[in-house]
């Protein structure tokens, strides 16, 4: 329980100051790997999901590509 409450303590955090969203990325990743390898997943299920997170943060991240993938399509 104390994991989610800091985990949106942070995210909150990085929301009022406004940082930048490869910042956000980056720290996304990088929890996301750190709690994988904390909680006691396996090696595969921990670099799965930090794969998944860091493709998810390249498609974002990139404006052309965004664009073409995200943001067309939708709007």
């Amino acid at each position: 329980m104390m994991t989610i409450y800091i985990s949106v303590a942070v995210l909150l955090g990085l929301a009022y100051f406004r940082v930048q969203l490869w910042l956000w990325s980056l720290i996304l990743v990088v929890g996301i790997t750190v709690l994988a390898y904390a909680w006691g997943a396996p090696a595969g299920i921990s670099v799965g999901v930090a794969a998944v997170a860091a493709v998810a943060a390249v498609l974002l991240n990139v404006r052309p590509l965004r664009r073409e993938v995200l943001t067309r399509p939708l709007f």
